[in-house]
């Protein structure tokens, strides 16, 4: 698939059949994820991958967060419709920043910035690379309603930006509206 059919054919996947991912080809997406480009080259981006019965472990868990959410009567978004998804992917993969700080100076915060937009290419080459095989991705956002507890529970300091679920799709979900051309661009030229 080139990556023009690629963009055009990603879609968010909520519903995906039981069918496994090779090892090989997890090794793979990633690895095209990581030649995203990124400032200085610093490759802000490591991942964690989430699979079996531990992914399993991992949404039991957050089901567990959204109902303590639930007894406070706190919100929590559309976590539960994610958490509904993940349960159904092959596999999960746990984006962070191994260079972040929690109370960074003003110059590390601005380098955490510049992390978060190359983290997002990172993401952006994963799940590109991952509609090119066929495959379907969900890029989740909505687990910073538990975040504090996710890092708990994987024992990790550094701070989550991204979880992308993973895993064949029964169907290309239907293509939602995007924005015309006019609606995102603004042209300014000199006059001659």
């Amino acid at each position: 698939m080139d990556i023009f059919s690629a963009i055009k054919n990603r879609r968010s996947s909520r519903t995906f059949i039981e069918k496994k991912i090779s090892q090989e080809m997890l090794e793979k997406l990633i690895y095209y994820a990581s030649l995203a480009p990124s400032p200085k080259n610093r490759q802000p981006w490591k991942a964690i991958l989430l699979q079996d019965s531990y992914k399993d472990e991992f949404v039991t868990f957050s089901f567990a967060c959204i109902e303590s959410l639930k007894k406070q009567e706190r919100r929590f978004g559309s976590l539960e419709i994610s958490l509904n998804a993940m349960k159904e992917a092959d596999s999960l993969f746990i984006i962070y920043n191994p260079f972040w700080e929690e109370s960074p100076s003003e110059e590390k915060t601005r380098w955490q910035e510049c992390d978060l937009q190359a983290i997002g290419a990172m993401v952006e080459n994963l799940i590109l690379s991952a509609t090119a095989c066929d495959i379907g991705s969900l890029w989740i956002n909505d687990f910073r309603f538990i975040k504090k507890e996710i890092q708990d529970w994987l024992v990790l300091r550094e701070d989550i930006i991204a979880i992308v679920a993973l895993g064949y799709m029964p169907s290309l979900p239907f293509s939602k509206r995007r924005k015309s051309i006019q609606d995102i661009l603004e042209v300014r030229q000199k006059k001659q």
